[in-house]
């Protein structure tokens, strides 16, 4: 028996030998990926989408193309179109056209100037303040889940998260407490959310119900909005490029806020039964407030029937999953003693999303 297992040794190695890359062959190189600036954009003729193309995390748009699906390939990395509908691209190296990245889609839509004559439409802001070591958070974030899952058409929803948790903190140092407590909201006793930067949804009684949830956003909801947003974010290597468009349908004086959000981070969460749960989704987790203020720029005064235009870049760290991010806008209006939010809307970070009007 031992020359047979000999023999069977000496095919497992040849087998094993011929199963390698021939001598002299490089191994198999990474794949080229193609990268949109933005998904969306306006079929104006003048709108652009640049791409950028990677190889194995370094660019080498230099060395390659960019081509259309059955179409021919782009003089250099910009579309531009009057034609709203699908567009496919994908690249490959100019010497080798062998070598191609998997193919993206991105969409042209017709973007029309606003429309006075309707009214815009209101999302209810939730601004709630929470934490990942705070076991009473859980099950308000389970709730508020509820709400996003029914109603999330018409919610725009930001956790920002207290910094206390040593082993797993989602947020950045930041003194948005002081600037919400300076205004005079009750941040005593965590989680604490309030409605478009007004009304408490917690009191002495404790958390509210989902009905109770619904019942004052469904209040929140009913009245239309004195302005309509509108916004175009794009990628640029690090950086997310962000513009928003403020119309107002009643003129006054507007602040307007820009906010970076991530949806779905892996991180424990403490609940109020068993302690720490090790895997919770977490969702709608503040990540950066531009010019670093909760209430906005300093205000604007927009005339009726005329926009306002905001502007903002974030980086974005290696802390984040960029697939994940999204733009927060929102509009406050000073009402009695503060600023309130009167609209808001939450927008991808890779193109436009336009107006919204009562139907």
């Amino acid at each position: 028996m031992r020359p047979l297992k000999m023999l069977l040794a000496f095919f497992a190695l040849g087998f094993a030998v011929s199963c390698g890359a021939p001598e002299g062959e490089k191994p198999m190189e990474e794949k080229l990926v193609l990268v949109p600036a933005k998904l969306t954009f306006s079929a104006d003729g003048v709108d652009e989408v640049h791409f950028t193309v990677t190889r194995g995390g370094v660019d080498v748009t230099a060395e390659a193309q960019v081509c259309q699906t059955g179409k021919s390939c782009l003089t250099r990395p910009v579309f531009t179109t009057e034609t709203p509908g699908d567009y496919e691209f994908y690249a490959s190296l100019t010497n080798d056209t062998t070598v191609k990245s998997d193919p993206v889609t991105i969409t042209a839509i017709t973007i029309d100037e606003p429309e006075p004559d309707k009214a815009f439409r209101k999302n209810v802001t939730f601004f709630t303040f929470t934490g990942t070591w705070c076991a009473p958070c859980y099950t308000f974030k389970n709730t508020m889940k509820e709400v996003m899952e029914e109603r999330g058409d018409e919610v725009v929803s930001v956790n920002f998260y207290m910094t206390s948790d040593a082993e797993v903190d989602l947020a950045e140092q930041n003194d948005y407490y002081d600037q919400m407590t300076g205004a005079g909201f009750d941040l005593g006793n965590i989680p604490a959310s309030f409605v478009d930067l007004d009304t408490p949804l917690m009191d002495d009684e404790g958390q509210p119900s989902l009905e109770e949830i619904e019942a004052t956003l469904a209040t929140s909801a009913a009245t239309p909005a004195p302005v309509g947003i509108r916004v175009d974010s794009e990628k640029s290597g690090p950086y997310i490029n962000v513009e928003a468009e403020v119309f107002a349908s009643v003129a006054g004086e507007y602040r307007i806020g820009i906010l970076l959000v991530e949806d779905d981070i892996d991180a424990r969460q403490m609940n109020d039964t068993t302690g720490y749960e090790e895997h919770y989704n977490h969702t709608n987790v503040l990540r950066t407030v531009a010019a670093g203020d909760v209430f906005g720029a300093p205000a604007v005064a927009i005339a009726e029937g005329e926009a306002s235009t905001a502007t903002h870049r974030f980086t974005v760290s290696s802390q984040m999953n960029a697939k994940n991010l999204s733009i927060v806008v929102y509009v406050l209006r000073y009402a009695a003693d503060r600023w309130i939010i009167v609209n808001s809307v939450k927008a991808t970070s890779t193109g436009l999303t336009d107006y919204r009007y009562v139907e």
